[in-house]
């Protein structure tokens, strides 16, 4: 089985989450790829224009999409990257991180918005995560989202 991570970070935490995801995964021995996303015109606050200058292509039977929140949705640079793409059954687990100590601040619905535009694209999701990044259990909550994880792509594999 093929796993593969695709990421949008703007400061990093994101993809210093994604790595963790990497790296465990690559310790149970399966096979998993990293990209990363990048833009040219990375200003913020949008709607500033951006333009995807690396865009991934889809490659794993499961996909793992990791982003940022941005005024509680997903990152308009992951949103156009699933718009740009055909997820027709594949496997996705949503993964997003935002500065808020509860989930209820932007995490929620920008996890569900995500979910939903890939459902709408026939998408199969099959887990998502959600890192309060300036939570006091910040650790705790990385090594959760990663066990759900983890726990969604064995669940696959039988």
């Amino acid at each position: 089985m093929n796993i593969q991570i695709i990421t949008y970070s703007q400061t990093g935490k994101t993809l210093s989450v994604s790595k963790l995801l990497y790296d465990d995964l690559n310790k149970l021995k399966f096979k998993v790829s990293f990209d990363e996303i990048k833009v040219i015109d990375k200003k913020i606050p949008r709607p500033n224009p951006f333009t995807i200058e690396l865009s991934p292509e889809l490659k794993g039977d499961i996909i793992v999409l990791a982003t940022l929140v941005e005024g509680f949705l997903p990152s308009p640079v992951m949103m156009e990257y699933i718009n740009n793409h055909d997820f027709s059954n594949k496997k996705v687990i949503c993964v997003v991180t935002h500065f808020f100590p509860f989930a209820w601040m932007g995490g929620n619905s920008a996890i569900k918005k995500m979910a939903n535009l890939l459902i709408g694209k026939k998408a199969n999701v099959i887990a998502t995560g959600i890192i309060n990044w300036s939570s006091k259990q910040r650790v705790v909550n990385i090594s959760e989202v990663i066990k759900v994880i983890l726990i969604s792509i064995k669940k696959e594999n039988k």
